[in-house]
C-alpha cells in the first residue's frame, strides 16, 4: 500500500499491442518499397541486357555476312532464312552468352524465340515474349543505328530519330507477349 501512495508502479515489460501494430505497419511499408525497387532494378537490368544482345547480334550479322561478300547482295537473299542465319551465328560463336541456344534455335531470357531473318537489302532481329516494362524501356533506345522498329505489328521508322517514348507506351501491351522486330541494313 505504501508503494501505491508514493506513486511507484510496477514497470511494464514488452510492447503494447498498439506499438506492435505500428511496428508491423512500418515494416510492411519498408518491404513493399524494397520489392518495388528490386523489380525496377531487375527491369532495368533486363532492358540493358537486351540492348547489348541486339547490338551484338547486329554487329555479328554484318561482320559474318559482310566478310563473305553476301551481305546486301543477290546471293544474300538466296541464302537467307531464319534457320540458316541463326545456325550460322551459332556456328560462328557470335550469339551473346546471355541468350540460350538449342540446335538452331535461340531463346531470350523471357522464354521467347529470337529470330534473325533478312532479304536482299536488310535484315531484322525479332524478340518474342518481351514483358511490357522491358518493351517500354528498350524501344526508345532504338535510334538511328536501326532502320526501324515494329512492336506487335506497328512499324515505326527510326533511321533518323529515336523511337518515341509515347509510341512505346501505346504499343507495348501488358504482360509478356510483346513481339519486337528491329530492322537494319
Amino acid at each position: 500500500m505504501k508503494m501505491q501512495k508514493m506513486g511507484l508502479m510496477k514497470k511494464q515489460k514488452g510492447a503494447t499491442l498498439l506499438e506492435a501494430l505500428a511496428f508491423l505497419g512500418i515494416a510492411a511499408i519498408v518491404v513493399v518499397g524494397a520489392i518495388s525497387m528490386f523489380r525496377s532494378a531487375q527491369g532495368s537490368a533486363q532492358s540493358n541486357d537486351m540492348v547489348g544482345q541486339l547490338n551484338g547480334l547486329r554487329s555479328s550479322v554484318k561482320t559474318i555476312f559482310g566478310s563473305q561478300a553476301l551481305y546486301g547482295s543477290a546471293a544474300w537473299s538466296n541464302t537467307v532464312s531464319t534457320q540458316a542465319l541463326n545456325q550460322t551465328l551459332i556456328n560462328g560463336k557470335a550469339v551473346p552468352d546471355t541468350l540460350r541456344i538449342s540446335g538452331a534455335n535461340i531463346t531470350n531470357s523471357f522464354n521467347g524465340s529470337v529470330q534473325i531473318d533478312g532479304d536482299a537489302n536488310s535484315f531484322w532481329i525479332k524478340y518474342n515474349n518481351v514483358p511490357q516494362e522491358v518493351c517500354v524501356k528498350v524501344a526508345p533506345q532504338t535510334g538511328s543505328s536501326w532502320l526501324g522498329l515494329s512492336i506487335n505489328g506497328t512499324y515505326t521508322a527510326t533511321d533518323t530519330a529515336v523511337f518515341p517514348v509515347a509510341s512505346a507506351v501505346a504499343q507495348c501491351t501488358a504482360g509478356s507477349t510483346n513481339a519486337m522486330i528491329w530492322r537494319a541494313s
